[in-house]
């Protein structure tokens, strides 16, 4: 996916700043072009840009420092990457639901396809730590992200040891693989083992065996 993140009111050094992080980011779950003019599709805007009125479909971040009363989204001063990626990923998959495609994708491999339904044989594993926008406003579900990055489970296991009901954790799991957060295995259930079959080889070795030992006692 390739978004346009715009900037509007900022001060020089943190249009530099925030250029430099998008640049280097190997976190982003989409690509980004930083702009400052022209549509876009998340505007950061500082002090600036009051007078400014984006569309409707652009989302507007405004740039505050830390302490002071925001509305709406919000990133603090000073700026920090972990912040900005966390902000931009989060917009990416909000997007990506919208526009009905799996979230902003990140490289996987190529023997690794995101499922569309959760089955009770898939086993799902995070591929890195959720964004805390997504976890911050759903009470649990850093308990539910902890127990993925130890171990692949399936959502009956986690549903069990998180002691969470089974919809909470398929919802959970869902929301992650929209942001392209999960690795899927599957793992069928084994069943019995094949019996072996009889050995009739070695069994008429020692009956020959047996027989001469007899025949060498009735001689003796």
């Amino acid at each position: 996916m390739e978004l346009v993140l715009g900037l509007f009111g900022l001060p020089l050094a943190e249009v530099a700043l925030i250029r430099t992080i998008v640049r280097l980011s190997s976190s982003l779950g989409a690509t980004w072009t930083v702009a400052e003019a022209g549509p876009c599709d998340v505007l950061l805007l500082g002090e600036l840009g009051d007078s400014v009125c984006p569309p409707p479909e652009t989302t507007v971040i405004t740039v505050t420092r830390r302490g002071e009363a925001g509305t709406g989204n919000v990133l603090n001063r000073p700026i920090r990457a972990e912040d900005l990626i966390d902000l931009l990923n989060h917009e990416a998959g909000q997007r990506g639901r919208r526009n009905g495609i799996a979230g902003a994708k990140i490289a996987v491999e190529a023997d690794v396809a995101a499922p569309i339904s959760i089955s009770l044989h898939q086993h799902a594993r995070l591929r890195r730590w959720p964004p805390s926008a997504l976890l911050t406003s759903r009470p649990g579900y850093v308990q539910l992200a902890t127990l993925l990055a130890r171990q692949p489970m399936s959502v009956t296991r986690l549903a069990t040891l998180a002691a969470r009901p089974l919809q909470d954790c398929e919802a959970f799991l869902r929301e992650l693989d929209a942001n392209a957060l999960l690795q899927w295995e599957r793992r069928e259930v084994s069943g019995s083992k094949p019996r072996q079959p009889h050995n009739t080889s070695a069994h008429t070795l020692f009956s020959r065996i047996r027989h001469k030992l007899g025949i060498v006692r009735s001689t003796a």
